[in-house]
């Protein structure tokens, strides 16, 4: 359950320190990548308003749940939720879904999220693969190493894959940095972003954990925003079933 915890943690990315000069990569094309990236000035996600769809389960015991829960994040009183529909094991509702709502809620309150931050406080960063046409669009992108200054379960050891020359955020993968506990050995997550309104959100997060007796077990989240930073998107929940076992 600390893994989902972990998991649903909505980072908001920091302003980098600049990179100094004798840590830049020889290649000017690299380092003015790298700057750029660092250098980005991301307007806070402060406050949003919408929907999420989450759902669990677990290979070995063959048990999955789902819920779909309305969410808000206001500056005065942190995260608050409301069920709208559940479906599957009461057992992952309850001990899972909840808990990890209530898990992200705890974090955000203490501050946590500035210890996620893609920041050379909290990473190494270096050019891992060079820019390329995304999927035929003419849309450059570039994968940077994303290799952390200590171990913490908010950090992940992997890569992270920007437009070029932008370098606007589109997704994190790789490892976490620190397992949650001696039970699990290891989790793989993906988070994926968009631009809503003018802000970088978060629109789908994926683990998946090995954890000692239990087996490999799953999680996924997809969210959509109604309101962020007080401004409508237009957007609405999704048509889609949020439902045990489907495809969320």
């Amino acid at each position: 359950m600390r893994v989902l915890q972990v998991g649903l943690l909505c980072l908001s990315f920091c302003a980098a320190r600049p990179m100094a000069a004798d840590l830049l990569p020889s290649d000017p094309t690299q380092a003015a990548l790298l700057e750029r990236f660092l250098a980005r000035d991301e307007p806070a996600l402060t406050s949003y308003s919408g929907t999420r769809c989450l759902a669990a389960s677990n290979d070995r015991f063959h048990a999955a749940g789902a819920m779909e829960v309305a969410v808000i994040l206001t500056p005065g009183r942190g995260l608050e939720w409301s069920i709208l529909r559940e479906d599957g094991s009461g057992y992952i509702r309850s001990k899972v879904l909840k808990k990890a709502l209530e898990g992200e809620r705890d974090l955000i309150a203490r501050g946590e999220p500035a210890r996620a931050a893609l920041s050379l406080d909290n990473y190494e960063i270096a050019v891992h693969a060079a820019a390329d046409a995304a999927g035929g669009t003419g849309v450059g992108t570039a994968r940077l190493q994303l290799l952390p200054r200590r171990k913490d379960m908010l950090l992940v050891r992997g890569s992270v894959l920007i437009t070029d020359p932008e370098a606007d955020i589109l997704e994190v993968q790789g490892q976490l940095a620190k397992t949650p506990s001696w039970w699990t050995t290891k989790v793989d997550v993906m988070r994926t972003y968009g631009r809503v309104a003018g802000v970088r959100v978060p629109v789908a997060m994926s683990s998946t954990a090995q954890v000692r007796m239990v087996g490999r077990s799953h999680f996924r989240m997809t969210s959509t925003f109604e309101r962020v930073n007080g401004r409508s998107t237009g957007a609405t929940a999704p048509a889609i079933a949020c439902a045990a076992g489907a495809e969320s």
